[in-house]
């Protein structure tokens, strides 16, 4: 006989938590629990880096982890002015999310006690980008465009590249101490990729393999990489470097100008789908 009174459709055995099926659900959503969690982290700048991003001033890291996470790749997409801040991203690296955080290029208080606290907290640091652009580094500032021009007699694409690239070697030096200093006090980190952005000026096969040579076999770049390989230990400290295009663009100088040579944005996709590749490696 059914029971007029019990108008209660739960039973009394559901006032008991299940503590069975919570942790398995826990476990079968872990990615998705993990990819909220990291996501949170980075819009609330919180939590501790995964994966650093380094450059110099004007380099495009901004424009890189917008790269990574699709904004760049919306039409109505505009290139963000140099920031002196750091920018946080969620990324998903395989099964799982990784906090990725750029520090500025800009010598500053703010970029040495980011640098600092992200090389105290190896156990968290997977590892580091460091980005480079070949010369190519375009400077929004007119003023700071007029100088060079005019009074430092930067006044061709060429004197500019070989400029930017003394200013690149002075940067990574730096960061290549800030590495051995990590190592020597026990802070070991995992990998070092060095990201060369801007490909779309220079895609083709000769002007690849002349990159190529300068960042990895002869130059006073690759020399630094491979003293800090030496220094550190190759076993210890996975290094390696690829090319990479996060924005098409056109590149101009005092009227001297060089178009992207990319073409089709599938050449692009390839680029981006051989970072992923190489960052699943030297994880």
């Amino acid at each position: 006989m059914k029971n007029q009174f019990n108008t209660n459709e739960m039973s009394w055995s559901d006032l008991i938590p299940d503590v069975i099926s919570a942790p398995v659900k826990a476990y079968r959503y872990r990615h998705k629990i993990q990819e909220y969690w990291k996501k949170f982290l980075a819009n609330s700048n919180l939590g501790k880096t995964n994966i650093l991003i380094l450059g110099r001033s004007n380099v495009g890291k901004t424009v890189f982890l917008d790269c990574l996470n699709g904004n760049a790749n919306d039409p109505f997409y505009e290139k963000p002015n140099t920031s002196k801040d750091s920018d946080n991203e969620a990324i998903k690296i395989g099964d799982w999310h990784s906090l990725f955080r750029t520090a500025p290029g800009q010598d500053s208080l703010f970029r040495d006690n980011l640098l600092d606290n992200a090389f105290e907290n190896t156990k968290e640091l997977e590892g580091i980008i460091y980005l480079v652009d070949w010369g190519y580094t375009y400077y929004e500032n007119e003023s700071t465009r007029r100088k060079m021009i005019k009074e430092e007699g930067i006044d061709t694409i060429e004197k500019l590249k070989q400029f930017n690239l003394g200013d690149e070697l002075d940067d990574f030096s730096k960061i290549s101490e800030k590495i051995k200093k990590a190592f020597r006090n026990d802070k070991s980190i995992k990998w070092l990729l060095v990201v060369l952005t801007k490909v779309d000026l220079f895609y083709s096969k000769t002007e690849l393999e002349a990159a190529e040579k300068y960042y990895i076999f002869d130059s006073k770049f690759s020399k630094l990489l491979n003293e800090l390989s030496a220094k550190v230990g190759s076993d210890k400290l996975k290094i390696e470097a690829i090319p990479f295009c996060s924005f098409p663009e056109d590149f101009e100088w005092n009227e001297q100008e060089i178009k992207t040579k990319i073409g089709q944005k599938e050449n692009q996709n390839n680029l981006i789908r051989n970072f992923y590749s190489k960052l699943k490696e030297l994880q």
